[in-house]
Parts: C-alpha cells; sequence; structure tokens
C-alpha cells in the first residue's frame, strides 16, 4: 500500500471519527433544545394561567424563557446545516458540470467558515465578558446573561466544527473527481 493510500484512509477515517462524534453531539443539542421547548411552553402556559387566576406573574420566566429560546435557535442551528436544511439556490448551481458545482461549494463555505469564525470569536469574548463583568438581564428577577452567551457561543461553534466538516466532505468529493 503506498504511503498516499495510507495517508488518505488515515485522514479519511479520523474525519469520519470526528463527524460521528460531532453528529451525536449535534443529536443530543436538539434533544435538550426540544425539552427546552416543552419547558418554555409549559412557563409560558403556568404564567399565563397565574396572570389570569391570580393577578400576578411568576417572576422570572421571561429572563428563563429568553435562555431557553437562545438554546432552542443555536442548539438546533448546526444540525440544520448537518442535515443540508438551509436554505440553498439549486436552481443555476444545478446546471453546472459537478467539478464546478463542487468548487463552488467550497468557495462558499469558505466564505462562510471565515464569517462564522469571526461571529464566533466576537460571541466568545462578550460571553467571557459577560461573565467577568457580572453583566445581568434588566427584568423581574436578577438573571445573569454570561449563560444565554455562552450557549449561542456553543451553538456557533458547532456550526464552525460541522462547517469545516462540510467542506473536507466536498474536498474529498473534489479528490475523487479528479482520480
Amino acid at each position: 500500500m503506498s504511503m498516499k493510500l495510507r495517508d488518505q484512509r488515515l485522514r479519511n477515517g479520523l474525519v469520519s471519527k470526528i463527524s460521528w462524534v460531532v453528529q451525536r453531539a449535534l443529536l443530543s443539542f436538539v434533544g435538550v433544545a426540544a425539552c427546552g421547548l416543552i419547558i418554555m411552553t409549559g412557563t409560558i402556559i403556568l404564567d399565563v394561567g397565574s396572570r389570569f387566576l391570580f393577578n400576578r406573574p411568576i417572576l422570572g420566566v421571561i429572563e428563563i424563557n429568553t435562555v431557553i429560546l437562545v438554546w432552542i435557535v443555536y442548539g438546533g442551528i448546526a444540525y440544520c446545516q448537518m442535515r443540508k436544511e438551509h436554505i440553498e439556490a439549486q436552481f443555476l448551481l444545478s446546471r453546472l458540470p459537478v467539478k464546478a458545482q463542487i468548487w463552488i461549494k467550497i468557495f462558499t463555505l469558505l466564505i462562510v467558515v471565515v464569517f462564522i469564525g469571526n461571529v464566533l470569536y466576537a460571541t466568545i469574548d462578550h460571553a467571557w465578558s459577560s461573565f467577568v463583568d457580572g453583566a445581568y438581564f434588566y427584568g423581574s428577577i436578577r438573571f445573569p446573561l454570561w449563560p444565554a452567551k455562552t450557549i449561542l457561543s456553543l451553538g456557533i461553534f458547532m456550526l464552525f466544527v460541522q462547517l469545516l466538516l462540510d467542506m473536507s466532505k466536498e474536498i474529498s468529493d473534489l479528490r475523487k473527481l479528479g482520480s
């Protein structure tokens, strides 16, 4: 077996293992997000019932649901990318040769990776600043901002990793076409 073929198999094996771990993590994120949706629905129903029956809201429902909403949105964004369920413009792309399609996908993924990488850096910076500064939500109760910002950073990180895996797959497909 040649060194080149062995290196390619090792690389593909490593990418497959990383992809499997990321897939499991994303499934966990989505499971927690689904539970969060149930909790959010329940707390809103209780809060509305409390307002209606006793003329008293339940303190902290809005603040906690804000964090849960961040988890629901950013916990599912990378999963959506993994399943290729984001909006794509296939009208022109599907009319191009396969090799050109792959090159365009790689180029667009590169642009998105750079953009999401910058967003990731900014969200981590804001989450850390919120933790260090002790920033809180303004509302009926004092609730720290850093959990929501950390969850947002974690979701963006998972999207970043998934985009890198997608790019790796496209490059692998391009190499297969070349041989």
